[in-house]
């Protein structure tokens, strides 16, 4: 996480930027964490 930060302090010039980066990032994120979760639900829908 301090990483990710430092990374957008560093990299990210303005708030536009910052807006589509955000709007790229938060979704792409979210499909992350679905598919990372999806043998675990599916586990446990089985059992």
């Amino acid at each position: 996480m301090i990483a990710i930060v430092f990374v957008a302090w560093r990299g990210i010039r303005s708030p536009k930027q910052a807006a589509h980066v955000a709007f790229v990032t938060v979704p792409l994120g979210l499909l992350g964490l679905v598919i990372v979760s999806a043998p675990d639900f599916l586990e446990g829908m089985l059992l």
